[in-house]
């Protein structure tokens, strides 16, 4: 597992703690960040497997599954992104298909994910201060 965090006037957002919607659309933030999740190559669209737009406490999450062949990190690769402060946060698991196929099942309300889904679902920032930004999985 990876977090990676990166300053929003990086990506020349220059707004006072911007939300995910500031930051760009779910596609478009796929389109920018894949390289982070993957390690090397950006992921094509036919290797977005799945992307949803969580809302929880208020904050909004983007969440990505890829399968991504040429990826130097594993050919599975999830990631859950946010803001915080003036900050993208990103949270993401690769494994290899080894990995993934031995990774078990728990139950997540009413349906059943693999163990490494359940970790990326799970991961939240829990609140900040001035200083610091509180990060839970």
């Amino acid at each position: 597992m990876q977090i990676i965090i990166i300053p929003t006037t990086k990506l020349r957002i220059s707004k006072k703690s911007p939300s995910m919607s500031d930051v760009g659309s779910i596609n478009n933030v796929i389109n920018a960040i894949s390289p982070a999740i993957t390690g090397s190559v950006a992921a094509e669209e036919e290797e977005v497997l799945n992307k949803e737009e969580i809302t929880e406490k208020g904050r909004k999450y983007y969440q990505y599954e890829l399968l991504t062949p040429f990826a130097e990190t594993g050919l599975h690769n999830i990631a859950k992104i946010t803001t915080s402060q003036n900050y993208v946060i990103m949270a993401s698991i690769s494994a290899s298909e080894a990995q993934w196929s031995a990774n078990e099942k728990v139950k997540l309300g009413s349906k059943w994910y693999q163990k490494l889904l359940h970790v990326i679902f799970i991961f939240s920032t829990k609140g900040s201060s001035e200083s610091a930004i509180i990060v839970s999985c």
